[in-house]
């Protein structure tokens, strides 16, 4: 597996060469339904969409492009669940009673994209996107909270996540990464601005391609170069 980066400001024309590189890919044969290209929002997404049916409109937008998407979008539907299977307003307010704490919620653009908003859930978040200890974490933090009052929040989210057979945000890429098989096995695999990827979110990616897997830390494309052999393109604002 080749290896090609792209680097250059923002408005310098990256997200551009990563769709012509999708025309590219699907005008050599590669059908639709093996190409992913995954973005930080759905806007971006749908866009690389549009923009490839523009050029094959004898495509399915809805049936030959599903893995033109966000990678939690990507991963709630492979893992085959539905709104009842994440963590709700109704239940963050339910958990933070229970918790005796105060929290906010934060809807995003997709249906199941909740998040809760309080110190503690944040932090704990931030270390499992980035795979670090939970307690190193907090260490580096310096946050002035007591562990022991941040570890008893931490252990009540999970217990009532568990208890009530609930997922929260974070929950859906951690589950694709423990369970690989639910991935699509993918010939073009596209990254937009994936200078942003965490490790989670590149792991989840790494298993999504069909090149060797391995741990992604940047914005990626992947695409076949010679048969057999997946060629892999990075691309990253500076």
């Amino acid at each position: 597996m080749s290896v090609e980066k792209v680097f250059g400001p923002p408005g310098s024309g990256k997200t551009t060469y990563l769709l012509t590189m999708v025309q590219q890919e699907l005008a050599a044969g590669v059908h639709p339904t093996h190409v992913g290209y995954f973005a930080f929002t759905r806007k971006a997404a749908t866009e690389a969409r549009d923009r490839a049916i523009q050029k094959f409109p004898e495509l399915n937008g809805d049936l030959d492009f599903p893995w033109f998407r966000t990678l939690h979008s990507l991963a709630y539907r492979c893992l085959g669940i539905g709104t009842k299977d994440m963590m709700s307003p109704q239940h963050y307010a339910e958990f933070a009673k229970e918790a005796g704490i105060e929290l906010a919620v934060e809807l995003g653009e997709e249906e199941f994209a909740i998040k809760a908003d309080h110190p503690i859930l944040n932090e704990v978040n931030i270390a499992r996107i980035k795979g670090k200890d939970l307690r190193q974490h907090y260490n580096d933090s310096k946050m002035e909270i007591e562990w022991h009052h941040f570890e008893y929040v931490d252990r009540a989210y999970r217990h009532y996540k568990e208890t009530h057979g609930l997922l929260d945000f974070t929950d859906l890429l951690e589950r694709v990464v423990d369970e690989p098989d639910r991935l699509p096995r993918l010939k073009a695999l596209i990254i937009d601005e994936a200078q942003d990827l965490s490790k989670l979110n590149g792991d989840s990616c790494a298993n999504s391609s069909s090149a060797p897997r391995r741990p992604i830390s940047q914005g990626m494309t992947t695409r076949r170069s010679t048969p057999g052999r997946a060629q892999m393109s990075t691309v990253s604002s500076h």
